[in-house]
């Protein structure tokens, strides 16, 4: 896009955002912290209190209506982090899983918890203890911003997020924005969004749980859960612990062994996972959340099937502090996020074929950000604003790096400084006498603008780079009770190069190229929500994503790899998901019916290359979900769950590519009293011989019973 372009585009989002600003403000309305009460003939609405909240409170006579009222969207307000509670609430298309859903479907990792969303793809290197990365809508993991309670877990280093590394009982909900986001979250949102939100202290008093299960391939897990509140709930906490060990030695087709069979060996490991959170409200205006996480783990790396490592090994460890602060002020609500995350990584393999390898990486990012959020009524218009800076500072030190460095003085040391400046809205313009929120239509206006500075002294590069991400969201409720309601999404995303594709060390097999510049891209999604009725809803988007500077790795003349800016893309598609409830008072159960498919289509298009138009490698094209859980009403349940996954093409010239495969999983859990429940879950019911990733076999049929205990 041409200056002249960037410019004008940047004044018609500026005007958006501030016209209707400017009139709010000049009536000096602050919503936050005060209450009007608006009376009908059924019912009150209070509207406002000191979370800026809609709440509704109905009399006796009034209650044959609650289904009708219930099934209306909740009003959610957007927030520093962007958490949507409702997603008719945002023009985002945005996945939410609950804590039950969580629960139903016994996850050993948070990647067991996006894998059924539509538009996700996990890919699992093997079992319980190898990793497994995640795509949206064909992206890839490094394409893709994780977040815990809205701070990054991306490493500047690359290689996307491992999400077996995230323990499930931590988890409260997961919120997956598909579609790119940049404008709203900085670099790496490309494809989306996973946020991943920890669990509070919540109720008064004390309670304690504990499960521990046994499963197949010598599979132990342990885990436990503290947490409470003061009586008036001005302090709670949580306190998690969790470990999974596994033998995870399993057997595979191997067509090239004399008897079709071969064991992956190498393939066990053991994780021991961390956490706490604490929440501080001296005053109702004023609120402190401290939070921290620890993971470690140690696991073999089988490799590829053609040339495995029997004697490889990686150590993971992860340290993360998140330290929040919010009051309510004169101009608005004044947020204050501080973080720290420490990632480090060694790798060694003393059997490598061209000799032993040990390698060890240390990541630390420390990043903070201050908004100002503010809420203003000008007759049927509403709005909040969110305005604010954030800074993170990336710094590795990398023995491989000190390996390729030129001069013995080296350090192995790389840093990157970033600066944003952002700016998004959410305007409610209500039509008719009983406009207001969510009666007319709502726009979602975002400006962002990164600056970064990499360092690597080693080399003697300084290297500046920015980008200008933008985004404009409506949302259209049609009808009076908003049973449908229109979604559509445009703007731009990016992703920095990674320190590995600047400065891979230099070997015979690959090097590094500093001259990189960004990945960028320009999508446009547009949707369709139905309720039609409470308890269903009907999901349907098409999407459309055009991607430039894509890096791709290519050899040379010389069979070394390099990274380069050569590559496009063009990933269009369309998802459609439709969930339902069943009330069965016969057997005082609730059946809860859900299926999403998506269809991709990926296809190069890189100019000058012989790949033009071909479908790009390692996209799956088809996807398939379904599940059914039945839950009574004395908390037993059982849930089948299946998923199919179409053929992906392994090669740029889409000559071969994986089977498609379709797998059923099955959970039941049985509630023996108010303390104990026994549950049972069954992965790949079908034992079903499948890869995610070529080379990398996953295991066959997986079963785990699983015992808890709570207070």
């Amino acid at each position: 896009m041409s200056p002249v372009k960037r410019i004008v585009l940047f004044f018609l989002l500026y005007t958006l955002f501030f016209l209707p600003g400017v009139l709010l403000f000049c009536q000096e309305v602050i919503i936050s912290g005060d209450e009007e009460i608006i009376s009908t003939d059924d019912e009150e609405f209070i509207i406002g209190g000191d979370d800026g909240e809609v709440f509704i409170i109905m009399d006796d006579d009034s209650a044959g209506t609650s289904g009708e009222q219930a099934d209306k969207p909740q009003e959610i307000l957007i927030t520093a982090q962007a958490e949507p509670e409702d997603p008719r609430s945002v023009s985002s298309q945005v996945s939410i899983i609950g804590e039950a859903e969580i629960a139903a479907a016994a996850p050993r990792s948070a990647a067991d918890i996006v894998a059924p969303v539509m538009g996700v793809q996990v890919d699992r290197y093997g079992g319980a203890s190898e990793p497994a990365v995640v795509s949206i809508r064909g992206s890839s993991p490094e394409q893709v911003l994780v977040l815990v309670n809205g701070k990054r877990l991306n490493s500047a280093q690359g290689g996307g997020v491992d999400l077996a590394t995230i323990n499930p009982d931590d988890i409260e909900r997961v919120e997956v924005v598909r579609g790119g986001a940049s404008a709203l979250y900085g670099e790496n949102a490309m494809g989306g969004v996973i946020n991943i939100i920890t669990r509070d202290g919540t109720g008064e008093g004390f309670s304690a749980s504990a499960h521990g299960s046994y499963g197949s391939f010598n599979t132990v897990t342990l885990d436990g859960q503290i947490q409470g509140s003061s009586a008036d709930n001005s302090f709670d906490y949580f306190l998690s612990c969790a470990g999974l060990f596994t033998e995870g030695d399993y057997t595979f087709t191997d067509e090239g062994s004399e008897d079709g069979e071969a064991e992956r060996e190498n393939a066990g490991g053991k994780k021991i996972a961390l956490s706490g959170k604490t929440g501080f409200s001296p005053h109702d205006t004023l609120h402190f959340s401290l939070s921290g996480q620890v993971h470690m783990d140690k696991k073999g790396v089988p490799g590829v099937i053609e040339f495995p490592s029997e004697s490889a090994g990686m150590e993971d460890t992860r340290y993360l502090t998140l330290l929040s602060a919010s009051t309510d002020t004169a101009p608005g609500e004044l947020v204050l996020d501080l973080s720290w995350v420490n990632q480090k990584r060694h790798y060694y393999d003393p059997d490598f074929y061209s000799g032993p390898v040990d390698d060890s990486h240390n990541n630390n990012a420390f990043s903070g950000d201050l908004n100002l959020k503010r809420r203003d009524v000008f007759g049927p218009v509403s709005a909040e604003t969110v305005g604010g800076y954030a800074f993170r500072w990336d710094y590795l030190v990398s023995t491989a790096l000190l390996r390729s460095a030129a001069t013995e003085e080296a350090s192995g040391k790389v840093s990157r400084f970033q600066h944003s400046g952002f700016l998004r809205s959410q305007i409610n313009i209500g039509f008719g006498s009983g406009s207001g929120s969510g009666s007319g239509v709502t726009l979602f206006p975002a400006l962002r603008y990164d600056w970064n500075n990499i360092i690597y002294e080693d080399d003697g590069l300084d290297k500046i780079t920015s980008a200008f991400s933008y985004n404009l969201g409506l949302l259209l409720p049609l009808g009076e009770q908003e049973k449908v309601s229109v979604k559509a999404n445009f703007g731009t995303a990016y992703r920095v190069p990674s320190f590995d594709d600047l400065f891979w060390p230099s070997s015979s097999f690959a090097i590094g190229n500093p001259a990189l510049e960004p990945e960028e891209s320009l999508a446009v999604d547009l949707g369709l929500l139905i309720t039609p009725f409470p308890g269903m809803m009907i999901e349907a988007v098409v999407f459309d994503q055009e991607v430039k500077n894509l890096i791709q790795w290519n050899p040379g003349p010389t069979g070394q790899w390099r990274p380069g800016n050569v590559g496009a893309a063009r990933l269009a598609g369309c998802e459609l998901e439709v969930r339902g409830l069943l009330d069965l008072p016969m057997i005082q159960s609730i059946l809860e019916l859900k299926g999403n498919g998506s269809y991709l289509y990926p296809v190069d298009l890189t100019e000058g290359s012989v790949n033009y138009g071909m479908i790009l490698s390692r996209k799956t094209m088809v996807r398939i979900n379904g599940s059914g859980t039945l839950t009574h009403a004395d908390e037993h349940f059982f849930r089948l769950e299946g998923r199919y996954v179409g053929s992906r093409f392994i090669t740029a010239r889409n000559t071969k590519s994986l089977d498609p495969y379709f797998v059923l999983d099955l959970t039941g859990n049985y509630q023996i009293n108010e303390e104990w429940n026994l549950l049972l879950s069954i992965r790949n019911l079908l034992n079903v011989e499948y890869v995610d990733m070529r080379e990398y076999p996953v295991p066959g049929i997986d079963l785990t019973l699983e015992a808890g205990f709570k207070l």
